[in-house]
This record gives C-alpha cells, sequence and structure tokens, in this order.
C-alpha cells in the first residue's frame, strides 16, 4: 500500500503551483518612461558627436524634468523663466539658445531578475518635435535618428543599455511653419498670442520601453480592423440604427 506523508502532499501541491507561475510568466513587457526621471541639458553644437555639454536657460542642467515637456517648459519648471504670460514676456527669453540641440537623458530601469533573459528592448517614441538623434550609455553609442511629431517611432536599441539620451532640435533653416512638409510636419504658430522661442521643441508625447524575453517573439504592429455590418436578413450592408446589438470578433495570427 502506498502512503503519502502530508509534508509530500504539501511538497508536491507546490511545486505544482511553481511549475504553473513559471509558465505564466510573461514574455514581454511595457515600461513606461514617462516622469521625473530624465535631466535635460544643451548641448554645445549640433549634438553630432554626442559631446560638448552644457548648461543652459543660464545655468546647470535641468535634473527632475518631467517628460513629456517641451524643453521651454522644462526650463518655467525649474524655474528659470517666470510668468511668461505677462504681456511680451516671452520675447524677452533668448531664443538662440534653442538653436542647438537639447538632450533629454535617463536611466533605464533594471530588467526584474524572476524573468528570463532580455532578447530584445525597443524604444518606443509617441511624438518628437522636431528632429531626435537617439543614443544609449552616456550618449557613447549611436543608434537612430528619427522626424516627426505625429509619427510612433519604435527604435531597437542595445539589451545591455544602461541609458538613454534623446538629442531634439528644430529644423536647421528655424522657419515656422516648417519649409519641407514632406519631412517636417509639426505644430505651427498661427495665433494672436506670442509663439513660444523653442517653437515646442522637445519630447511632445509619451515615451515607453518595450522588453521582450522571449527569444522568437512576433511582434504585430499597427493592426486594421475592417468590418462588414450584417443586416437582420443575413446580407451585408452599411448604415447606422437606433437599435444596440451584440456580437463577437475572432481573428488569428494568420488573417
Amino acid at each position: 500500500m502506498l502512503v503519502l506523508w502530508p509534508s509530500l502532499l504539501v511538497t508536491a501541491a507546490v511545486a505544482a503551483v511553481t511549475a504553473a507561475h513559471a509558465a505564466a510568466v510573461a514574455t514581454s513587457e511595457r515600461v513606461s518612461l514617462d516622469g521625473a526621471s530624465w535631466t535635460l541639458q544643451m548641448l554645445g553644437g549640433d549634438g553630432g558627436d554626442g559631446g560638448g555639454v552644457s548648461g543652459g536657460g543660464g545655468g546647470d542642467g535641468v535634473s527632475g524634468v518631467d517628460v513629456p515637456t517641451t524643453v521651454l517648459a522644462a526650463l518655467v519648471a525649474d524655474k528659470r523663466y517666470t510668468r511668461l504670460f505677462e504681456g511680451t514676456r516671452l520675447r524677452d527669453v533668448p531664443r538662440h539658445q534653442f538653436n542647438v540641440t537639447w538632450r533629454y537623458s535617463r536611466a533605464l530601469p533594471p530588467v526584474p531578475t524572476r524573468l528570463p533573459a532580455l532578447q530584445q528592448q525597443i524604444l518606443v517614441l509617441h511624438g518628437i518635435n522636431y528632429h531626435a538623434t537617439i543614443r544609449t550609455d552616456g550618449g557613447k553609442h549611436h543608434v537612430a535618428d528619427v522626424i516627426g511629431t505625429f509619427v510612433r517611432h519604435d527604435i531597437v536599441i542595445p539589451t545591455d543599455a544602461v541609458d538613454v539620451q534623446i538629442d531634439v532640435r528644430r529644423p536647421s533653416n528655424h522657419v515656422f511653419p516648417p519649409s519641407n512638409n514632406s519631412t517636417d510636419l509639426a505644430l505651427t504658430f498661427i495665433d494672436w498670442a506670442d509663439d513660444p522661442p523653442d517653437s515646442n521643441m522637445g519630447i511632445w508625447q509619451s515615451v515607453e520601453l518595450l522588453r521582450f524575453y522571449n527569444e522568437n517573439h512576433v511582434i504585430v504592429e499597427s493592426p486594421f480592423l475592417h468590418t462588414t455590418v450584417l443586416s437582420l436578413d443575413g446580407g451585408s450592408g452599411s448604415g447606422s440604427s437606433s437599435s444596440s446589438s451584440s456580437g463577437t470578433v475572432n481573428g488569428n495570427g494568420n488573417d
């Protein structure tokens, strides 16, 4: 006769739970990089070599920058400039300081030890004003150049990168609206108010980090859902109705 002691039963139960947990461990994660963990510095030149960092806005670089934010908004939050909406005070902000590259930088969150080895990570920029160069590891490694306020940029960065730098700049001719509408689609300033001296340059929307721990992962980008409305008699059609209905949408990776 087989006898199972209570301690063996408990051990078996724990092992089963552990195995189920291991099977359910996420193979990917989405990490928000928004918030006040960024620093902002003005580059001494055009930022082409990743060096020459100096202070901006009348002092050293700004720490605790809350991304997303424009360069001028970060300087205002740091109290470099005050009461800009009084009278014509916006015109008193030196514009030449925004004719060079500004660097946003932050450390990347550590990879959780409970997850498998990191296979790929993608930096996701949901909006950049206007041009940006992406670097890692203190600006030593050039990763990509991107353009576009209304464009999502997915940039693969090294899995061993410990920090990221986003060097933003305005179009070289500083003409607004930008003269090249094929690449520089951006916000324009036709209003009764003075236009901002930095032309809203900066990280315009959220920044995310996608991490994948499965070597054979698949990424589905920009899916498009095409629907066909079924009428009550079973045929297809289109139009509108005040009545409500319900249904189930099914799909698979081969569609």
